[in-house]
């Protein structure tokens, strides 16, 4: 069997009525469609989605069939052991124009018994912003179930939700059941856990009827997920974090800018600003690794071939392979990284239920 390296994607345009026109301009130019391209998905390995490898000798190859051929090696056996053929994570970039809807996403339980499916909890970067920007995260007080219902039918449930003016390089960490919402011109990168479920509550009917929108009515699911929403108040500094400096992640090396981003079961993200190279110490991930780059350019050498990441594309580092460096091409340049830590459960998910996920 041949020897694994840095896989790179495909990636695959995603047209949403909320989308703008930055990933078809910079990414999609040949792309025929009738709505904007709202999402770019860059590495995904859900089965009608599965991404395709672009480069080497597994190009042409979806992840799920490549997983399924070098098993652990992908992913690492314990991911391989509770997951099976499914890749845990997904990568996407957004061009947020309109507003998406007001919306949450299930938990792994919830998800597992309504859809057969992981739940998802969800990490924003935010890459670039207008001025009009605007995300709803939470609620800025308790609220109840039956109030939610009120305010999404009467069309004033934004009033009860944070809503934050955005700037360039804010994450913010999304958990499940958590209603939130964006629009006002915003792109940014998404981590996700392996699901693209999700449900509405209030797809801003009223707003876009004031101000003349032409509008596609799309179905909502507020009876069918009112009890899954976190009706308490939603504490934004525990869930948006700046790019300080921090820890080490297992590399070493002169960044000049670390951050971590979130460390829990579903993943552990980390924000470098790259100024030198660094050494990756594969023993001490026991994982897969996902580099994107979110502004200039890196290049990953492994095996004495360079493998270079330019702006906006994301790399997928094979649990099995030895030590590698990344280094930048460029000054200004930024990635983040994304692994999982080691499961604790044997079990494993079994993957199963509905095909139809519900779209944002």
């Amino acid at each position: 069997m041949n020897r694994l390296y840095p896989l790179k994607f495909h990636p695959v345009p995603k047209e949403r009525v909320w989308g703008g026109t930055c990933l078809k301009d910079n990414f999609f130019r040949e792309h025929e469609c009738e709505l904007p391209i709202g999402e770019s998905l860059d590495l995904c390995g859900l089965e009608n989605d599965s991404s395709i490898v672009s480069e080497g000798y597994l190009a042409d190859n979806p992840l799920d069939d490549i997983i399924e051929t070098y098993l652990g090696d992908i992913v690492g056996d314990d991911k391989y052991q509770y997951f099976g053929n499914l890749f845990p994570i997904i990568i996407k970039k957004l061009d947020i124009q309109d507003y998406l809807s007001v919306q949450i996403h299930p938990d792994d339980i919830a998800a597992d018994e309504r859809e057969g499916s992981l739940g998802k909890k969800e990490v924003w970067y935010i890459k670039d912003c207008d001025k009009d920007a605007r995300i709803y995260l939470g609620f800025k007080r308790d609220v109840t179930a039956a109030e939610v219902y009120e305010r999404c039918k009467n069309g004033t449930i934004a009033s009860l939700m944070n809503e934050i003016i955005p700037e360039k390089g804010d994450f913010y960490i999304i958990e499940p059941g958590c209603v939130h919402a964006a629009g006002g011109g915003i792109r940014l990168f998404e981590i996700s856990q392996a699901s693209d479920i999700t449900y509405r509550l209030y797809d801003w009917e009223k707003e876009r009827l004031e101000r003349g929108i032409k509008y596609i009515k799309r179905e909502t699911h507020l009876e069918e997920c009112l009890d899954l929403i976190d009706c308490s108040r939603y504490d934004i500094g525990l869930h948006k974090r700046s790019t300080g400096s921090n820890g080490n992640s297992g590399a070493e090396g002169q960044t000049g800018g670390e951050t971590t981003v979130e460390d829990c079961r579903e993943f552990k993200i980390k924000h470098f600003h790259l100024k030198d190279k660094l050494h990756i110490y594969t023993e001490k991930f026991e994982s897969f690794i996902i580099y994107s780059c979110v502004n200039k350019s890196a290049t990953i050498l492994y095996n004495n071939t360079a493998y270079r990441i330019n702006e906006g594309e994301s790399a997928l580092i094979p649990a099995s392979l030895d030590d590698f460096t990344i280094s930048p091409d460029e000054p200004g340049c930024e990635i983040i990284e994304c692994y999982m830590g080691k499961m604790e459960e044997a079990d494993g998910y079994i993957e199963g239920g509905s095909e139809e996920n519900i779209k944002s």
